[in-house]
């Protein structure tokens, strides 16, 4: 259970809105008692991705605004590596650019992905990497992977680590089979989440084999956390097939896809 609830932002936000306890409930498949628990005085300690991904749906708000991601105690110290200095010497840098920013505002609003991957360059966190093999395989962060998303092509068959805990799993879609070479009911998709900058890293990972299924949905109700390696695969739209489906607040098809080879 990643996310410690903000009460009094949930009940903002609802308030907001115009809804009741019980429309808020209605409309986001979270009872009305859990939505009292959270925005009352002693709420509790965390709750699940799930819960957080249906309030932000039924608000139309990010999952940060209600609540705030935080790390497993033995996962926080090796993934996370923030220079305490690096806010003040960028602060320095960028102050010449400050005259731009009226300019800077006509343009269309970041994505949430694009403004962790300028945070994680700000701190100047390095990459880190996974051992396999003999071979050195970096570990998706923030910055390559919107680098990968804007130009998958250039990155379609490379392999880079993944790392995190396992949030929540689903079938794979039966027009997906095919273009993954997965047998019916074997393969799975995933969505694992690690901390980097004190910011939740979401990846969306497909399995293809049932050993790898299994042991990935035994480390989801185990909160374990994993690390595995895997190929980014390629599939351009074509005819009925639109592309994958990833764990998203508004899904659109990705002409990219992040496959298992290894777990770890």
């Amino acid at each position: 259970m990643p996310f410690v609830p903000n009460g009094e932002r949930l009940r903002a936000l609802r308030e907001q809105r115009g809804f009741t306890l019980e429309e808020l409930a209605s409309k986001s498949g979270v009872s009305d008692r859990q939505i009292r628990a959270i925005e009352s005085a002693s709420p509790p300690a965390t709750i699940q991705l799930r819960t957080i991904r249906d309030l932000s749906g039924a608000l139309k708000c990010e999952r940060e605004e209600i609540a705030t991601w935080i790390s497993r105690p033995s996962s926080a110290r090796a993934n996370v590596n923030v220079n305490a200095n690096a806010d003040a010497s960028d602060e320095r840098q960028t102050r010449g650019a400050r005259e731009s920013e009226k300019h800077e505002q006509k343009l269309p609003p970041l994505s949430t992905l694009a403004k962790r991957a300028a945070l994680e360059r700000r701190l100047r966190i390095p990459a880190r990497h996974l051992q396999v093999a003999g071979e050195r395989v970096e570990v998706l962060g923030f910055d390559r992977l919107y680098e990968v998303d804007a130009a998958f092509g250039d990155w379609a068959a490379k392999r880079f680590g993944v790392e995190g805990v396992v949030t929540e799993h689903r079938p794979i879609p039966r027009y997906v089979e095919p273009v993954l070479r997965v047998k019916t009911g074997i393969g799975a998709q995933f969505l694992i989440v690690r901390e980097v900058a004190r910011e939740p890293l979401y990846v969306s990972i497909f399995t293809r084999t049932s050993a790898q299924t299994r042991k990935l949905i035994e480390a989801e109700r185990a909160g374990a956390p994993i690390a595995a390696v895997a190929r980014v695969v390629v599939t351009r739209p074509k005819g009925e097939w639109k592309g994958f489906f990833i764990f998203e607040k508004k899904p659109k098809p990705h002409p990219w896809a992040l496959v298992i080879e290894t777990l770890l």
